[in-house]
């Protein structure tokens, strides 16, 4: 769903929790990819360049402060019909890797 990164990346998160992406991030669609960039990133430096597919991408919108992981389950089962334990499975990854890239971070 996201990054293309292999790691395995665990995350506490929970279906009330809310998240935001950071402020100082450059995000462009290129050839059907959505690409991220924390800004003041070199260009040579590729360990800070994140490339989201359709369904990260469609995440990605829905991280905006206000929106709960629950409401983004939801949307991600029924926009792209898939099972609901894989949808979280992949959802709680992703999150955990934006966290750990620092790109988005969780809304007390």
């Amino acid at each position: 769903m996201g990054v293309p990164e292999s790691r395995s990346v665990s995350t506490d998160a929970a279906a009330g929790d809310v998240y935001r992406r950071r402020d100082d991030l450059v995000t462009r669609e290129i050839a059907g990819e959505t690409i991220v960039v924390p800004v003041g990133t070199e260009p040579a430096d590729l360990g800070h360049f994140f490339s989201l597919n359709a369904t990260g991408a469609f995440v990605w919108e829905r991280l905006d402060g206000r929106t709960s992981l629950a409401h983004i389950h939801e949307a991600v089962i029924k926009s792209f019909k898939v099972r609901k334990r894989e949808a979280w499975q992949d959802l709680a990854e992703l999150i955990g890797e934006l966290v750990r890239a620092d790109l988005v971070e969780r809304v007390e």
